[in-house]
């Protein structure tokens, strides 16, 4: 059983997108499904695929970050985490996590500089899964609904506008 997840680990790194198998074994080591769980590990994995824009690998670091588990609990590093996780794409996990910290008091201290972390981390990923456009699309809704940054129809409408600018036609 362990030889086979070794060699699945070595050959996976031969594939194209590596990132989505890094997801998986993030997912592994976090739950334990090779036999033990290894949550630096887990942190590891989910480091690699988040470096590539891997929404559910953003979330997962969010919630290992959120909760301590092998890294220390820093609730300000999960708020961007999931914030990041909602533009690449996630609208169901993050955005409910998003919440909970939220509910609990964490908020974001500096929206400028919030959204453009948020901006050049998102748009320095390179995946052929979602577009830039679709990218400052879903930060226009998070400011035009609030749902992890404060409201802003005026920030909502200049990011509408630069989704358009890139194509990405549900913004025009």
């Amino acid at each position: 059983y362990n030889y086979a997840f070794l060699r699945f680990i070595s050959v996976s790194k031969e594939y194209e997108n590596y990132s989505y198998v890094a997801d998986y074994l993030g997912y592994i080591y976090e739950k334990g499904l090779a036999g033990v769980k290894d949550y630096r590990m887990a942190v590891h994995y989910y480091k690699i695929a988040a470096d590539a824009g891997i929404s559910s690998a953003l979330n997962s670091l969010g919630v290992m970050y959120h909760n301590g588990t092998g890294v220390s609990k820093d609730l300000t590093i999960a708020y961007g985490y999931y914030l990041w996780a909602v533009v690449m794409g996630d609208k169901e996990y993050a955005p409910n996590n998003i919440k909970i910290l939220e509910k609990n008091g964490a908020y974001v201290q500096n929206q400028e500089q919030a959204i453009n972390g948020v901006v050049n981390a998102c748009l320095g990923f390179k995946q052929n899964f979602i577009t830039e456009g679709e990218i400052l699309y879903n930060l226009a809704m998070i400011l035009k609904t609030g749902s992890g940054l404060k409201k802003s129809s005026k920030d909502a409408e200049y990011w509408f506008q630069k989704s358009c600018e890139k194509g990405y036609k549900e913004a025009c």
